[in-house]
């Protein structure tokens, strides 16, 4: 228990690194080429983790992105089609994702055409056009991420991050968190 709380501990350092970069105004620098609304993968094939990550922030944009609810131990939180939860950033804004370069890489965005699974309604569901032309999946105008570190569909080791990071709960609005942050905008 110590290890994974000292690796959690870890990647938050290593994502506050990422996300306290220069110029969060920059294109991603991921290569071009198809784009996948599918990031986070299991454990058992990490090294498409880190492929799944990249090209979910390449230029394109995908297909279907289902959102749907899961239950974690954080509660009832949206995930994306991977089953994997998905999480909202405070600096964001309605029309604009301030997550770019490496943050992208730490926290992949969800890309693609939204769609509602279990749990979701379609209106509550949207998009917004990224830095590098993709399209970012929406909820609630809140744009919604992965967290790289989170390996397996139960995780939720982003939640809290930086204090910035909120897993995303479909039970009170995208921008609440059970960390209690949050921004309404």
């Amino acid at each position: 228990m110590n290890k994974l709380l000292w690796l959690v501990g870890v990647a938050g350092a290593l994502t506050l690194t990422a996300c306290a970069s220069s110029g969060h105004k920059a294109s991603s620098s991921a290569p071009a080429g198809g784009s996948t609304s599918q990031a986070p993968v299991s454990s058992a094939s990490s090294g498409e983790s880190e492929s799944s990550a990249a090209e979910s922030s390449s230029g394109g944009s995908a297909g279907p992105a289902k959102v749907s609810i899961a239950t974690t131990e954080k509660g009832k939180v949206l995930a994306g089609p991977t089953g994997h939860a998905l999480y909202t950033y405070d600096p964001d804004t309605a029309k604009t994702s301030a997550c770019v370069d490496q943050c992208a890489t730490a926290w992949p965005p969800l890309i693609g055409t939204p769609a509602a699974g279990k749990g979701v309604e379609e209106g509550e569901l949207g998009t917004i056009t990224r830095s590098d032309g993709t399209m970012q999946v929406t909820y609630d105008g809140h744009p919604l991420y992965y967290f790289a570190t989170d390996k397996d569909a139960e995780d939720v080791y982003g939640d809290g991050v930086a204090g910035v990071w909120h897993v995303a709960k479909a039970d009170s609005g995208a921008a609440k968190s059970s960390s209690g942050g949050g921004k309404g905008y």
